[in-house]
C-alpha cells in the first residue's frame, strides 16, 4: 500500500481541531468565494479523533462545495436529515428514539417544509394550540397529554438552537416566548394502607395461587383425528401451571425472592435501575447509610438505612448467593427488566391496587413520606439527588399537609409528635 504524502493527513484536517482531553473536535468549513467570510461551524462530541474526524468529513461534504445560491437557510426536514447524529450525540438510545418519533410524527408535517428561520413563536403558539385539541387516534374522546405537547416544543426548541450554534442561522426565529401548558403532575405515589398491602403481597401464597387461577390459560379440547390408548378420544392442549402445584409453588418461592427489592425502593427512593444494580460495597452497615453514584446525573447521594431496609439487605446478605450486586436472581445476577416487571404486576393485583401505580411510583412513595413527616424539601432534593428543586416542588402538597396536621395539633391544645416536629 502506497503511504500518503508528507503532510496530506495535516491538509485534509485544515480548519479540524481535536481536543483528546474532552472528547471534543471544533470544525470550520470556508466558502469558495466567499473571500474567507462565510464558513459553517460545528462542534463534535466523539471518542476518539478519527471518530470525530469522519463525522467532519461527512459534514464538509454536505457544505464545502455549495454555491451562493445553494447557501440559503435550509428546511427544518433538510437540517434534521443532515444533523440529526450531530443533534442527539452522546443521548440514550432511548432518548434518541423519542426525539426521532417526535420528529417524524409531529414536527416535520407541521415545519418539516418551511426554512428554519420561518419557525416563527406565531407559527409554533398556533401548533400548540393544535396540539391541544388533536384527538387520540386510538381514543376520540382523548387528547394528547399536556406533557407530551410540552416535550414536542422542547424538541424544536432544542433543533432550532442547535442551528443557532452551528453558524447555520444567524439568530433564533423564537424572539417571543412559546406557550408551554401547565402541567399536574399526577399523585400516583402509595398511601399507607397501599403501602402496607403492596409489601404484604410477597408473603400472601393463598392469594399467589388465587391469581394464578385467575390467570394461567386453561387447556383447550380438541378432538383428534386418530383416537388411540394412550390419549383416548380427546386430549387437552396449552393448560398453563396449575395452582398449587410443585411448580406454581416454585413460581411463589422466585415471586418471594423479590420481595426485599422493592422494599428497599420504597426505603430508599432510589430509581429502579440504581437500586437492580446496586453493590454491597455501597452498602456500610456501620454507619447506617449507603453511598453510590446515581447512573442518571453522575452525583454522589448518602440515603440512610432505615430498620426495614436494615432488615431487607441483611436477608440478602444471608442468602446462599455469592455475588457482588445486592438484589440478585437465584444465580447471583442481577433481576431483568422482565422479571421486575412481572412481579410487580403480581404484587399489585394481589394487593388489590387496581388504579395507576408504576414501579418509579415506588420513588414518589419514599419522597413524598418523608415531606409528610416534616422533612424540608431541600433535604428531600438532596436524597433524591435532583438537578432542580423545582422537580421536589411536586410534594409540596404533602408538606403543606404536614403543616396542616402540626397547625391543628396546635390549636387542640396537643404535643405534636416527633415527626411533626
Amino acid at each position: 500500500m502506497t503511504a500518503a504524502p508528507r503532510g496530506s493527513r495535516r491538509r485534509e484536517a485544515v480548519g479540524f481541531s481535536w481536543d483528546a482531553k474532552h472528547g471534543i473536535a471544533r470544525c470550520n468549513v470556508y466558502f469558495k468565494g466567499g473571500g474567507g467570510k462565510t464558513r459553517k461551524r460545528i462542534t463534535i462530541r466523539a471518542n476518539s479523533r478519527d471518530e470525530a474526524l469522519e463525522r467532519w468529513i461527512a459534514f464538509r461534504k454536505r457544505w464545502r462545495y455549495a454555491s451562493a445560491d445553494q447557501q440559503d437557510v435550509p428546511t427544518l426536514r433538510t437540517f434534521v436529515d443532515n444533523y440529526f447524529a450531530e443533534i442527539t450525540a452522546g443521548l440514550k438510545p432511548a432518548t434518541t428514539r423519542d426525539y426521532l418519533y417526535t420528529l417524524r410524527g409531529r414536527l416535520l408535517p407541521e415545519f418539516g417544509d418551511m426554512k428554519l428561520d420561518e419557525i416563527t413563536s406565531g407559527r409554533v403558539n398556533l401548533f400548540v394550540k393544535r396540539l391541544q385539541q388533536a384527538r387520540l387516534k386510538r381514543d376520540s374522546e382523548r387528547t394528547l397529554a399536556p406533557s407530551t405537547v410540552n416535550s414536542t416544543i422542547d424538541v424544536l426548541k432544542l433543533v432550532i438552537s442547535k442551528a443557532v450554534r452551528w453558524d447555520v442561522l444567524d439568530e433564533s426565529p423564537l424572539r417571543k416566548p412559546i406557550d408551554h401548558i401547565k402541567v399536574t403532575p399526577p399523585t400516583l405515589e402509595l398511601s399507607v394502607a397501599e403501602r402496607e398491602a403492596f409489601l404484604a403481597a410477597f408473603d400472601d401464597e393463598a392469594e399467589f395461587h388465587a391469581y394464578l387461577e385467575r390467570h394461567m390459560p386453561r387447556g383447550n379440547v380438541r378432538e383428534l383425528r386418530r383416537t388411540n390408548d394412550h390419549f383416548g378420544a380427546r386430549r387437552k392442549h396449552g393448560a398453563g401451571i396449575r395452582p398449587r402445584s410443585a411448580a406454581a409453588k416454585a413460581y411463589y418461592a422466585r415471586f418471594r425472592w423479590m420481595q426485599p427489592y422493592f422494599l428497599a425502593l420504597l426505603e430508599l427512593g432510589l430509581r429502579r435501575e440504581d437500586a437492580r444494580m446496586l453493590r454491597w460495597r455501597e452498602v456500610d452497615f456501620d454507619a447506617g447509610l449507603i453511598r453510590l453514584v446515581t447512573r442518571k446525573r453522575d452525583v454522589e447521594v448518602l440515603l440512610p438505612i432505615s430498620k426495614l431496609c436494615r432488615d431487607a439487605l441483611l436477608e440478602c446478605r444471608h442468602r446462599s448467593v455469592l455475588s457482588e450486586f445486592v438484589f440478585t436472581t437465584e444465580t447471583g445476577q442481577p433481576f431483568g427488566e422482565a422479571r421486575l416487571r412481572r412481579a410487580f404486576g403480581i404484587a399489585k393485583e394481589v394487593a388489590g391496587i387496581k388504579r395507576r401505580f408504576r414501579i418509579h411510583d415506588c420513588r414518589h412513595t419514599y419522597a413524598s413520606q418523608l415531606v409528610s413527616r416534616g422533612v424540608s424539601l431541600s433535604i428531600v432534593a438532596s436524597l433524591l439527588a435532583h438537578a432542580d428543586q423545582r422537580t421536589t416542588m411536586r410534594y409540596a402538597r404533602a408538606e403543606k399537609l404536614a403543616a396542616a396536621e402540626i397547625a391543628r395539633a396546635a390549636l387542640d391544645g396537643a404535643s405534636p409528635t416527633a415527626d411533626q416536629r
